[in-house]
């Protein structure tokens, strides 16, 4: 884990998910998100060296339920991000 700027805070940010998405750092649940924006403030859950992150995407019943076939699972980039409090 790189040193960040003072004050900053890191947000895991995933560009898009269908349907849900669990934000895991080191093994703990950082965030559940069922809808945008898929981001959770991290800083807490890390520390100096290596850490571990991982993602649990889940699909919801719509497509069996609705009879439609819509695409599912990580859709886009996912990055951690430093932002200024």
């Amino acid at each position: 884990m790189p040193d960040t700027p003072l004050g900053a805070r890191l947000v895991v940010s995933v560009d898009s998910v269908r349907d849900m998405v669990e934000i895991l750092v080191n093994g703990k649940s950082a965030a559940v998100r069922l809808w945008r924006p898929w981001e959770a403030d991290v800083t807490d859950l890390l520390h100096k060296g290596e850490n571990e992150l991982e993602l649990r995407v889940t699909n919801s019943a719509a497509n069996f339920l609705e009879g439609n076939i819509r695409p599912s699972g990580l859709m886009g980039r996912v990055r951690l991000l430093a932002e200024r409090v």
